[in-house]
């Protein structure tokens, strides 16, 4: 095999065997998207990288702090080990958001009356050329956003900004309820992490953990696919606020805050206790007394005070 570590692994669905690659253009960027059959891909490349999960509990390579991938290929003949591939990955990808997005910036174009298919087809292929590899699948998400009648044995369209809102609704319920029945997942574990009191060890309220959820869910959501206007119009149509959630956020931030202050000063306490402790120790000394014996003089034989008493006769 001609590979090595730079290459590039591609993972591609089994029931297809050839694919279109597409430019999908958004207002800032494009996403690449494979076509086979009528049925859209997204790219996306694997780095190993979760920020759901703690820097502790990721497997990475020592020394060079890089995530842990590595890739065995064999057949018949050869074999390769890749230990740090560029690993991109292919997941279906639903029309119906960058629709959305094309559709919903040019709203008063589309929403003012009805227009037929290829009317419509055409408008959009004036701003974006690849819409012409996409038309039978836009024809088929096409009534998911547009109210369509049926005149004569022709269908009109018009867009539906309450079918929007509903659709992305729908989306955002459904990943709300994932997330909230599967408490072991990475960003619900990690939701509630940031929701956590280390201060008074208190229980995170039902409320307050289900509106961060939810705040998850939109963000998820709007800001894989879809620009901030949307968003605001969309919690703003729903009449969705965070007040309790920020309230709770900012009260926990504070006692967050103070917490630090109390063991800041402590440490400084501490620190400074046993520094004077240190400096006292070092300074006391321990001497010791000296003694000295009186010294006695000797004194000769026959000159003593009581000698006199003790001559012969």
């Amino acid at each position: 095999m001609n590979v090595d570590d730079h290459t590039k692994v591609i993972v591609l669905p089994e029931k297809h065997q050839s694919f279109t690659i597409l430019s999908l253009p958004f207002e800032s960027n494009s996403k690449k998207v494979l076509l086979s059959d009528d049925q859209l891909y997204e790219l996306r490349q694997i780095d190993g990288n979760n920020p759901y999960i703690q820097d502790s509990k990721k497997p990475v390579i020592p020394r060079l702090g890089m995530s842990v991938k590595s890739y065995i290929f064999e057949n018949e003949i050869q074999g390769q080990v890749l230990s740090n591939p560029n690993l991109i990955a292919s997941s279906k990808y639903n029309l119906i958001y960058w629709l959305i997005q094309i559709t919903y910036s040019n709203r008063s174009k589309y929403s003012s009356r009805f227009i037929t298919f290829d009317d419509f087809i055409d408008k959009l292929s004036s701003e974006y050329a690849i819409v012409s590899s996409l038309t039978k699948i836009i024809e088929e998400k096409m009534p998911e956003i547009f109210e369509v009648i049926n005149e004569g044995g022709e269908v009109f369209y018009k867009l539906s900004i309450n079918k929007i809102f509903q659709k992305l609704n729908d989306k955002v319920n459904k990943l709300f309820e994932t997330l909230k029945k599967n408490q072991s997942f990475s960003i619900t574990t990690k939701i509630k992490q940031d929701l956590y009191s280390d201060v008074n060890n208190t229980e995170i309220p039902i409320s307050i953990l289900n509106l961060s959820i939810l705040k998850y869910s939109i963000d998820l959501i709007f800001e894989s696919y879809l620009n901030k206007d949307i968003k605001q119009d969309f919690i703003k149509a729903h009449k969705i606020n965070f007040i309790e959630l920020d309230n709770y956020c900012k009260e926990l931030k504070e006692k967050k805050k103070s917490l630090e202050v109390i063991e800041s000063n402590m440490n400084s306490i501490v620190q400074t206790t046993t520094k004077a402790n240190n400096s006292r120790n070092s300074a006391k000394t321990v001497t010791k007394k000296k003694t000295t014996k009186k010294e006695v003089k000797k004194v000769a034989v026959g000159k003593g005070a009581l000698d006199g008493f003790f001559k012969k006769a």
